[in-house]
């Protein structure tokens, strides 16, 4: 997973590089680039040991505004490693998924719009510790909320939660970012 790790930062890089002349509003009909960055909190049971631990969370990806109140997107994340020491012993989990969602606005008024999400992750996970390596996969449910701000016309800053619930695990991510219109 270390070489993934390091192609989703050159990846980030790149976007990150090109996302100044993508600036034009995600109007209905219209795609966006998202770019986020946030914290991973990462509850994980191995062997009758419960693990709790955090790491920073990148995600890149975009989405389709179909109407005023629906979009869909899709995006990579990173969750990081996040490790922690239980009994003396030293234990790390790192996570990646792609994910798929469908994301419902409320309106408020003014630049602020507040939104849920439902969707799914399929993910994969490398779990670590002295003399112990497990590697898993696989599909699960996702959710998420948050709250979306007009910076400009052709920018909009986010802050959610997401929460998807992988066979052993559970990940928490708390994300701030920007949807830049394409």
């Amino acid at each position: 997973m270390k070489h993934l790790k390091i192609l989703n930062y050159f990846i980030l890089g790149l976007v990150l590089a090109g996302a100044g002349a993508a600036v034009q509003a995600a109007e209905v009909g219209q795609g966006y680039l998202s770019l986020y960055v946030g914290e991973a909190e990462v509850d994980f049971d191995i062997n009758n040991v419960n693990v709790e631990a955090d790491d920073t969370s990148f995600r890149i990806g975009g989405g389709y505004r179909v109407s005023e109140r629906f979009a869909v997107e899709g995006f990579f994340i990173d969750n990081g490693e996040a490790e922690d020491t239980v009994a003396g012993v030293d234990v790390s989990l790192e996570t990646t998924a792609l994910q798929f969602q469908v994301v419902g606005f409320l309106l408020v008024g003014g630049p602020v719009d507040l939104y849920g999400k439902l969707g799914f992750g399929i993910w994969e996970a490398e779990f670590s510790a002295p003399g112990f390596d497990d590697d898993e996969d696989g599909t699960d449910f996702a959710f998420g909320f948050g709250a979306s701000f007009k910076l400009s016309r052709n920018l909009d800053l986010r802050a959610e939660f997401e929460s998807v619930n992988f066979d052993d695990a559970d990940i928490d991510t708390f994300m701030i970012g920007l949807d830049i219109g394409l």
